[in-house]
């Protein structure tokens, strides 16, 4: 599994110059449907050569484009490590590829920009979360959406208090020892340590630099984002972490007990029902709020598309609301601020939601890729603006 961050979003957002592939297809975790996924991402492919054909680009701009995905197809490697869903980019400075926690609807689209509107709910303000497993045997990162969750490698931080603290003070030679081996689904014993002056008080203070070395390993994965953590630990673990967290996301309420015990799939489990009342709450009144500003008549709130992209372009948006599997193709000029809508796509145009959903996340609004049917206003897309 690969975890997608805002810097991939932002940097994939970037790549202006097409023409460049987005594909998306759902894949499968065990070995006899792989060779499935392998053909449909080959098919998939095809189509996207077909469609640079047809856009009239040459053979030495195709090529480079498309050879990558042949590899991939064959690239057993890869297929060794599998998820629930792949997005695959290709373009004309390489190929990029993610294996995500969620499944996707099969397509492919060729144009100027990356398609990433499907990424966007691994990023934004209505499903998203982590669950962070704290003991002081054990340090386990999770991703996690209502339908998913996956554990998250965590190279910069400890993985137990021993690790922590084990090159900590050696003028001490305080020696760190649990009493008895820790197994999985023991309990959650309290460090003990032999050397001068050892008490309570060098106990708690143990714990909080191994909590601190916790908090700092997970800013590397948890940089910029903006979605709930909740804390899964005895009490007086998850008590001790919050004096040292610096996430501002962190849940009030966490899973307690000891997580060593509790699989991934529980710890998904208990988590969602903490998080579900706050994803659910947070949408109910970034609703309420775009209608009453409609209901007043205000200009803060608009449903026009051409008004939602030029607002998201000069990062006008605080909330956006979007149709999740939605598409308005057409093309966008920044310096005229002209929109204008096409029937189908094809390698000259965007998707202008997608456009309107990427750069809102980028200027820090609050995103919410929903069902069409609940997007307010009369089209796929409303916003409540800042100004």
């Amino acid at each position: 599994m690969d975890l997608i961050t805002t810097h991939d979003l932002e940097e994939l957002a970037r790549r202006v110059d097409g023409p460049r592939v987005s594909i998306y297809m759902p894949t499968h975790r065990t070995v006899p449907e792989v060779e499935q996924d392998r053909i449909r991402l080959k098919n998939l492919a095809g189509k996207a050569e077909d469609r640079l054909e047809e856009g009239g680009h040459r053979r030495k701009e195709i090529e480079p484009i498309v050879a990558p995905l042949r590899k991939l197809v064959a690239n057993d490697f890869f297929w060794n490590t599998r998820s629930d869903g792949l997005a695959v980019f290709a373009g004309p400075e390489g190929l990029r590829t993610y294996k995500l926690p969620a499944s996707f609807e099969p397509s492919v689209a060729v144009s100027p920009r990356y398609l990433l509107k499907p990424l966007i709910g691994f990023l934004a303000s209505d499903g998203r979360y982590f669950v962070l497993a704290l003991s002081r045997g054990s340090v386990r990162l999770f991703q996690a959406s209502k339908l998913s969750v996956s554990e998250v490698d965590l190279e910069n931080a400890p993985s137990s208090l021993a690790e922590a603290l084990r090159f900590d003070d050696p003028e001490s030679q305080l020696q760190f020892h649990t009493g008895t081996t820790q197994r999985r689904d023991g309990p959650d014993r309290k460090a003990m340590y032999h050397g001068h002056g050892v008490g309570t008080d060098d106990e708690d203070s143990n714990t909080l630099r191994f909590l601190t070395k916790v908090d700092r390993g997970l800013q590397s994965v948890l940089a910029n984002e903006r979605v709930p953590l909740v804390l899964a630990g005895v009490k007086d673990l998850q008590a001790a972490y919050r004096q040292v967290n610096t996430y501002q996301q962190l849940a009030e309420r966490g899973i307690d007990g000891n997580p060593d015990k509790m699989s991934g799939k529980e710890l998904h489990e208990a988590s969602w029902t903490l998080v579900e009342p706050i994803f659910k709450e947070g949408l109910r009144k970034s609703l309420e709020q775009y209608r009453a500003l409609d209901g007043e008549g205000s200009e803060l709130a608009v449903d026009k598309l051409k008004d939602v992209v030029v607002s998201a372009q000069e990062g006008r948006v605080g909330t956006l609301f979007v149709a999740r599997y939605g598409h308005a193709w057409g093309t966008f000029d920044p310096e005229s601020v002209a929109v204008v809508c096409h029937d189908r796509p094809d390698d000259t145009n965007i998707d202008l939601l997608d456009f309107a959903a990427v750069r809102s996340f980028a200027t820090k609004a609050a995103v919410y890729a929903i069902p069409e049917e609940t997007v307010p206003g009369d089209g796929a897309a409303a916003a409540v603006l800042r100004f």
